[in-house]
């Protein structure tokens, strides 16, 4: 074993893990900022969504986001729809096919779990699993 620091290596497995997600993205044609913005609007469909909220958790510019959200909506992911009570509102909506690129998207994870899970046998994913229990309760406690 070598002395890396413990965090040093969860980030360096955390690191490859999120690379492979987007490798398997970009892969599939999906842009790692759509897979952001989806999620997002996926995670939060019964609320209203604006841009500048999108902004907001993506941490990116507005103009930024206005010209990622100009295309998926041309290729049918979002809609915008303007609110009924303020006109100067814009809502930012996840279309039929923004559901499936998000299952899509869920693919690419799924995939990248199973390379993990498929490293160790049964018994060492229950005991990693065990591990990293313990960890988040030192880590909260």
């Amino acid at each position: 074993m070598d002395n890396k620091p413990l965090g040093h290596r969860m980030g360096e497995v955390s690191r490859l893990f999120h690379n492979k997600v987007k490798k398997l993205a970009n892969d599939n044609g999906i842009s790692t900022t759509y897979f952001h913005i989806i999620g997002f609007l996926k995670c939060n469909k019964d609320r209203n969504i604006t841009q500048k909220d999108i902004c907001d958790f993506i941490k990116m510019k507005a103009p930024t986001i206005s010209l990622t959200l100009q295309s998926m909506e041309q290729e049918g992911y979002v809609e915008r729809i303007k609110s009924k009570t303020d006109s100067r509102c814009t809502y930012v909506v996840l279309t039929q096919k923004g559901e499936e690129l998000d299952d899509r998207i869920k693919g690419c994870f799924y995939t990248a779990e199973k390379l993990m899970e498929n490293s160790l046998t049964e018994e060492e994913l229950k005991i990693f699993v065990s591990c990293l229990d313990k960890i988040s309760n030192g880590l909260e406690g």
